[in-house]
């Protein structure tokens, strides 16, 4: 489910400001604050293990060379959501790297929209969606409500937890799929559940998205556990833009409404079309229909001359046919009736001389 779009950019990394542990109701209704300042959310050390593994020492080369433009926007991205990500995670029984999975999910971008129509800050796929409460459809998608969403991706989260027992394994499932992942460990390891490390020992059996997926999530975490030491100063992440839509309800009905006057004017160029059209058809069709019952009477008037002429030849043909056949039927019997005569009489004249000489 991760954007792993254009130009290389399958990473997307936070960094996030402390909400001061608000009420989670609190923090979920308050208004985003892009300008607001970097710290650190997540508590000291790890929660999730950190693993040390040479696809993630290449992930933080990517996040922190070619890629740190892209990661810095993401970052300030995530401010507006980091304090209650974490709050919920925590109040869940999860650990808080969780919020990093939504970081290389969807870039910190509630409204995004992936090719295969997954969307939101978690990327769920309609089916997942409804399937953890989340309604999608008939004017309404939670998958876009950054607090909803993340109340289902955290319970999927939790679910996939417990089925594997592993936190990378869990993230694997997320991003490839419960089944999969599941068949792949079972193939290799003989079981069901496993380790972090078991994820490295299935890696190359799973799709390359979810292969680089694992290792590029705990690269993100390292990076933001250590910001200032990647170069990702508190200066450096406000400096970046947003890029991105104001999520906001009111703003899409504005949109749709600015619209409005363009799709009136293209239906009143489609009316002003179909009349016109309507107006020449009946008089197309009063000169075909005109048109069309002379041309079949006089196809009528001459088919049937036509047919008795084709028929009197034919005829005639077959007679000449059977004539010409008739006489060379007789030519041939009087040839055989000659020969006949012919073998006769010569019989006779050696009979004849026979006779003679004795």
């Amino acid at each position: 489910m991760a954007i792993l779009a254009g130009a290389g950019i399958a990473a997307q990394g936070p960094m996030f400001k402390r909400n001061g542990l608000a009420p989670v109701a609190e923090i979920a209704g308050r208004a985003p604050d892009a300008d607001a300042p970097f710290a650190d959310v997540l508590a000291p050390g790890w929660e999730v293990s950190n693993l040390e593994h040479a696809s993630v020492d290449a992930w933080v080369e990517r996040l922190t060379g070619p890629m740190k433009g892209s990661l810095g926007i993401y970052m300030r991205r995530m401010q507006r959501y980091d304090g209650m990500i974490a709050e919920k995670a925590a109040a869940a029984g999860l650990p808080s790297e969780v919020v990093y999975l939504a970081m290389i999910e969807s870039g910190g971008n509630p409204t995004a929209k992936s090719p295969v129509q997954a969307r939101g800050l978690w990327q769920f796929m309609a089916p997942t969606a409804r399937q953890y409460g989340l309604s999608v459809g008939s004017g309404r998608d939670d998958r876009t409500d950054p607090a909803l969403a993340t109340d289902a991706a955290l319970r999927y989260l939790r679910d996939l937890h417990a089925h594997f027992g592993s936190w990378y394994l869990a993230a694997a499932a997320y991003n490839a799929g419960q089944g999969r992942v599941g068949r792949v460990l079972k193939e290799v390891t003989g079981q069901t559940t496993g380790t972090d490390a078991d994820f490295y020992r299935i890696a190359h059996r799973l799709p390359k998205e979810t292969r680089d997926y694992v290792p590029k999530f705990i690269a993100v975490a390292r990076v933001a556990k250590d910001p200032e030491r990647y170069g990702f100063t508190p200066e450096y992440i406000a400096s970046r833009p947003l890029l991105e839509r104001p999520v906001v309800r009111t703003a899409v009905q504005r949109s749709t409404a600015k619209r409005a006057p363009a799709r009136k004017a293209v239906t009143a160029k489609s009316s002003a079309a179909k009349r016109t059209v309507a107006a020449k058809t009946p008089a197309a069709k009063r000169t075909v229909a005109a048109t069309t019952p002379a041309a079949k009477r006089t196809v009528t008037a001459k088919t049937p001359a036509a047919k008795r002429t084709v028929a009197a030849k034919t005829t005639a043909a077959k007679r000449t046919s059977v004539k010409a056949t008739t006489t060379a039927k007789r030519a041939t019997v009087k040839t055989t009736t000659a020969k006949r005569s012919t073998t006769k009489t010569s019989a006779t004249r050696k009979t004849t001389a026979r006779s003679t000489v004795k």
